[in-house]
C-alpha cells in the first residue's frame, strides 16, 4: 500500500475474507449515498450493485482467491437510493494479515 495513493473522489472501504463491509472512509459515503452504518456488514457487491461488464472473473473474488492486487477494473455501481448505474473503477488489494480481508478502492468516472 505505500506506492497507492487514493485520489479525494475515491470510497475506501474495506471488508473481510466473506466480502462482508468492516469499515468506510470518510468519502464512501459521499459517492456511494450509503450511510456508515448501514453499509456495515453487508456483502460488498451486493451493497452497491457492483457489475464488471467485460470481465471474465469477479476482481474481488480474483483478490481474495490468489491474494493479488486487481487494479483499473472497470465497473458499474448503483448509489444508495437511486435506479441509475454509475460507471467507476475498483482497486482492490488483499489484507496480508490472519484475517483474509480486502480493501476496495472505488472511483467514480466523472462525466464531462
Amino acid at each position: 500500500m505505500d506506492d497507492y495513493y487514493a485520489g479525494p473522489l475515491t470510497a475506501l472501504i474495506c471488508c473481510d475474507r466473506d466480502r462482508r463491509v468492516l469499515v468506510v472512509g470518510h468519502s464512501a459515503t459521499v459517492i456511494t449515498g450509503w450511510p456508515e452504518g448501514d453499509m456495515i456488514g453487508r456483502e460488498i457487491s451486493e451493497a452497491l450493485s457492483l457489475t464488471f461488464p467485460g470481465a471474465d472473473d469477479d476482481p474481488i473474488a480474483r483478490c481474495l482467491e490468489w491474494g493479488v492486487r486487481v487494479k483499473g477494473e472497470p465497473c458499474t455501481f448503483r448509489p444508495y437510493g437511486l435506479d441509475d448505474e454509475r460507471s467507476a473503477v475498483v482497486d482492490v488489494f488483499p489484507a496480508y494479515d490472519d484475517d483474509g480481508g480486502l480493501l476496495m478502492a472505488l472511483t467514480p468516472i466523472m462525466k464531462g
